[in-house]
C-alpha cells in the first residue's frame, strides 16, 4: 500500500483482548517458523488476577466478550498513533451472540437478550465518547475539517 493513499480505514470490532508479551521475543523475530512470527505477541481474555475482559457471549462463539471501552482505546490509537493521516473511519460491523441464545424455544425467552442491548449500548457510547471527548481530532474529522 503506498502512504497516504488510503480512502477510509474500516474497523470490524467485536471484542477486545489484553495483549501481552511472549516468552522468547528474541527468538521469535529473528526466526519465521517461530508459531508467534510475524506477530511476536500474545494476547489474553483474561486480565493479570486471572479475570475475563468482560461478559462472555454464546459457547458457541467463545472467542467473543462484551468488552465496549476496547473500541473506544482502539479508535484513539488509530486516530492518533498509528494513522493520523486517515480522514475516513468506519465501524462497520460488531455484534454479540447471546449465551444459549440457539437452545431457546420460546420467543419471549429468545427476545429477552439483556446482554446483547447492554453490548450495543456500550459500543455505542464508547464510539460516541471517542468522537466527542477524546480530542480535537475527532471533533474535526466528523465536522468534515482535516479532508484531504
Amino acid at each position: 500500500m503506498i502512504k497516504g493513499s488510503c480512502d477510509f480505514f474500516a474497523i470490524d470490532g467485536y471484542t477486545g483482548y489484553l495483549s501481552k508479551t511472549i516468552s522468547n521475543f528474541t527468538g521469535c523475530i529473528s526466526n519465521s517458523s517461530h508459531s508467534n512470527f510475524p506477530e511476536c505477541a500474545g494476547s489474553s481474555s483474561s486480565d493479570p488476577n486471572g479475570f475475563p475482559v468482560g461478559p462472555a457471549g454464546d459457547n458457541d462463539v467463545n472467542w467473543l466478550y462484551s468488552t465496549p471501552v476496547g473500541i473506544r482505546r482502539f479508535l484513539n490509537v488509530i486516530t492518533k498513533e498509528l494513522y493520523p493521516s486517515i480522514v475516513d473511519i468506519v465501524v462497520t460491523e460488531f455484534g454479540f451472540a447471546e449465551p444459549y441464545e440457539g437452545q431457546g424455544t420460546s420467543l419471549s425467552n429468545i427476545l429477552w437478550d439483556l446482554r446483547r442491548a447492554d453490548y450495543y449500548q456500550g459500543f455505542l457510547d464508547n464510539i460516541l465518547a471517542a468522537i466527542h471527548h477524546d480530542g480535537k481530532y475527532f471533533s474535526d474529522l466528523f465536522a468534515g475539517k482535516n479532508r484531504c
